[in-house]
């Protein structure tokens, strides 16, 4: 085997960084659309922008002229100075391509287009769009929407969005498909005091793609986390290498929404049933290292630690409270996210006691007791910042009698910024929010309850994971490359899209995928001596180079028991043939072991039409693909493994789990590496089935017994 290693990226993104420049940090911008009227987007993105401190000119286009906020209104684009940078159009769409062609004639750099009424709404919109596309490229201009929100750079004092709320100057850029999803988070930041760098809208992406922006956020210094929320996705591919090259820099955590509906609508073949899109998504999250939020609460509670918050070295947390019930409780859910709750080392824990109540414990959570004040867990955190074997700090505080939450506040952060990671909870009501709105004012994560804290604190661990990952290693086996190709070009030539069980074992075999041990018989009496020496039960597979004409018989008879059962099958597959194929020609049949013994396993690959070859492993009789664990092509040794792993942790392949050792597992990751490495070197291939897979003992490799395989058509453009 060659070992190849890889970063994930093979080729960058393609964008210009110029673009960005003009979108992002013009000189001078123009709206057209500018309105008088408040119910009206050209007045919402006109105040936004004379509001958000722009440095640079901005002239307003309404055709009655006069004034709007004190500010000057130009009847015409025409009438304004040639060269305007960014020109932001808010007006019906059905004249909107004419004052675009105005505005790229007249020298500007970058459009905005906010309104809606192009491939969003019907044929006659999306005709319109494609011109509006067309424009910008024959001039190299970036084009943002159409149906976008608008932009945001806090850095710049642009606010070119449609948005109410303006979070302080931070460094999470947000990055959206959604206007709703992106004033809602906008307002949440704003209400929590946590800063935005950016904020970008691509909307129906005619010009500027998702993927695009993530390049340039994986880039951009201002940008020290990439909030990602997505609907559709119209580059997978493209979207995968920008995320990974984000990744490599900063954390990347992804919202996805309406995935069923996307994947429901997904172009693909009408026999071929694709995993799910969070599934689908799951695996490209995996790959890419990017953070997956499963719920809007939980991104937004990631967001604030992966921002405020350093990366823990370690899975061992000091949890340090004024209640042993919450400290046991945040215990509890620190263990289901993977960590430990620890106590004090002894050397550290000897001279705090005393200065601690005399109720206090340091053996597992660092119970302070209910009389705890700010001094006290000032002291702990001092002890827990040299205490080498700890990790992490939850904070827990309850406002109970004596508690005063606000001090304790301030007391957590006295020292300055902790060196450790150090996340807050402060639980109740009336009496607890002081202490969260204190906390929030010097910029130290906090949420209200343990349970967002440990699943907040799983997403950062989770990212310094994915940042320590040494290299991927991709195992290259060596393999018949020419005699699989030669077979998939005879199966173009003949027209066969989806073969049957022997001429799919014919491609998986060159590729080191073992095969149930059999030979060819040109007779019956041929035939019979082969089972004989195989073994019965037997398998009948019949041979012919009009196979394919056979439509849909039944070219095989499985599980012969018996010399009379293959007198029989032989019969059968002879008669049959004759009769649906007159003019066809049977050269013999193949007689294959039939495989009685093992473990079953069901795996295989389908090509997803975004993000490409998706490999799967499930038990042999799911009743949902939520049984199905996958992911994306090609796959690493390391990888496969932890697949394999990922599903029986997660209860998805029971019968695979069921006292396997560890050279029968690599046995089946090493199967699932060889799918791989076929699916990536013959892009025609859309899907493999092996159901199932049988897993021996004894040190045998497993054995694909039945399998599928589907190709797409020579002259097919579906993925």
């Amino acid at each position: 085997m060659t070992a190849i290693a890889t970063d994930g990226v093979s080729t960058p993104v393609s964008y210009n960084p110029a673009h960005f420049t003009h979108l992002l940090s013009p000189r001078s911008m123009a709206i057209v659309g500018a309105s008088r009227h408040e119910e009206k987007l050209g007045h919402t993105i006109l105040s936004n922008a004379l509001s958000g401190g722009f440095p640079g000119p901005i002239h307003l286009v309404n055709p009655h002229g006069g004034e709007i906020l004190g500010r000057p209104v130009t009847p015409s684009l025409s009438a304004c100075p040639r060269g305007v940078e960014l020109v932001i159009l808010a007006i019906p769409a059905p004249i909107l391509v004419e004052q675009a062609r105005i505005a790229l004639a007249r020298g500007c750099q970058a459009l905005v287009v906010l309104s809606d009424g192009f491939g969003d709404l019907d044929a006659e919109g999306a005709k319109r769009e494609e011109t509006l596309a067309k424009l910008c490229r024959e001039r190299d201009v970036p084009l943002l929407g159409p149906n976008s929100l608008g932009l945001i750079n806090r850095h710049h004092g642009l606010n070119a969005s449609l948005t109410v709320a303006y979070p302080p100057v931070g460094g999470i850029a947000l990055l959206t498909q959604s206007g709703a999803i992106a004033a809602a988070a906008m307002d949440w930041m704003a209400a929590h005091n946590l800063g935005l760098s950016k904020m970008i809208s691509p909307g129906n992406e005619a010009g500027v793609t998702m993927a695009q922006c993530m390049s340039h956020l994986a880039h951009d210094p201002d940008t020290s986390v990439i909030a990602c929320h997505l609907e559709r996705i119209t580059d997978g591919a493209g979207f995968l290498r920008a995320a990974t090259e984000a990744s490599r820099g900063k954390p990347v955590v992804l919202l996805l929404g309406g995935s069923s509906e996307w994947r429901n609508h997904a172009p693909h073949a009408p026999e071929e049933s694709l995993p799910d899109g969070p599934a689908i998504f799951g695996a490209a999250c995996d790959r890419t290292g990017i953070i997956q939020a499963h719920d809007f609460q939980g991104w937004l509670d990631a967001l604030m630690a992966l921002s405020l918050a350093p990366i823990p070295q370690g899975e061992r947390v000091a949890v340090v409270t004024n209640g042993v019930g919450p400290g046991l409780l945040t215990a509890d859910l620190l263990a289901r996210q993977g960590f430990h709750s620890v106590g004090l080392a002894t050397a550290l824990a000897a001279p705090l006691k005393p200065m601690l109540p005399h109720c206090a414990n340091l053996r597992g959570p660092l119970d302070l007791c209910g009389v705890a004040q700010d001094h006290h867990y000032q002291a702990t955190l001092r002890a827990i910042e040299q205490d080498d074997q700890i990790h992490a700090t939850i904070a827990v505080i309850t406002p109970q009698p004596l508690t005063r939450p606000v001090a304790i506040a301030q007391a957590l952060l006295a020292d300055g910024p902790p060196k450790k990671t150090l996340l807050t909870v402060v639980m109740g009501g009336a009496r607890a929010r002081p202490g969260r709105e204190e906390l929030e004012t010097m910029n130290a994560p906090c949420y209200p309850t343990p349970e967002r804290a440990a699943a907040a604190l799983g997403a950062l661990y989770q990212y310094g994971q994915w940042r320590r990952r040494g290299p991927r290693i991709l195992g290259q086996f060596t393999v018949n490359r020419s005699r699989v190709r030669r077979l998939i070009q005879r199966h173009h030539v003949l027209g066969t899209a989806r073969l049957s069980d022997l001429a799919a074992k014919e491609i998986l075999f060159p590729y080191g995928i073992v095969i149930p041990e059999g030979e060819t018989a040109t007779t019956l009496n041929e035939a019979l001596e082969i089972a004989e020496r195989l073994g019965y039960p037997v398998t009948l597979h019949l041979i012919s180079p009009e196979i394919h004409l056979a439509g849909g018989m039944e070219t095989r008879h499985v599980d012969l028991p018996d010399p009379r059962a293959m007198r029989d099958g032989f019969d059968l597959l002879t008669l049959r043939f004759a009769r649906q194929v007159p003019e066809g020609r049977m050269e013999g049949v193949f007689v294959e072991k039939t495989m009685a013994h093992g473990r079953p396993v069901r795996m295989g690959m389908i090509r997803d039409p975004q993000f490409g070859p998706l490999l799967h492993v499930g038990g042999t009789e799911p009743t949902s693909q939520e049984e199905t664990v996958c992911q994306l092509a090609p796959v690493t040794a390391d990888e496969a493994m932890a697949m394999l792993r990922a599903g029986c942790r997660q209860q998805k392949i029971h019968n695979l789990c069921a006292e396997m050792n560890e050279n029968e597992l690599l046995g089946v990751g090493e199967v699932l590496q060889r799918i791989s490495q076929l699916a990536t070197d013959f892009p025609e291939i859309r899907r493999i089935d092996i159901d199932p897979l049988i897993i021996r003992r004894a040190g045998l490799p497993p054995v694909a017994t039945e399998c599928a395989l589907h190709l797409k058509p020579e002259d097919s453009s579906t993925p």
